[in-house]
């Protein structure tokens, strides 16, 4: 197999292309540990915040990581999920 690296991914992108890797497909990675994530596969063309860029003009599909991992550090809402922090 010939393979072009180019991009590093972690470990929610790399999951999902893991699973489409040995299944065949796959649109939706998580991650549930010490944190939580998500990754899913979108199409370009409702990727607005690449403009006119090259990867814009290619189109297809693309792995969309959400990073929500990081969301309101300073906990300020969804306290339910964090009981500690009462």
């Amino acid at each position: 197999m010939h393979v072009k690296c180019v991009a590093l991914v972690n470990d929610t992108v790399g999951a999902l292309l893991s699973r489409a890797y040995t299944a065949g497909g796959c649109v939706l990675g998580s991650i549930f540990g010490t944190g939580t994530n998500g990754a899913y596969v979108e199409q370009v063309a409702n990727i607005t915040k690449l403009g006119n860029s090259p990867a814009a003009a290619r189109g297809g599909t693309m792995v969309v990581n959400t990073e929500w991992g990081a969301f309101n550090n300073s906990v300020s809402h969804l306290l339910y999920l964090y009981p500690h922090y009462h």
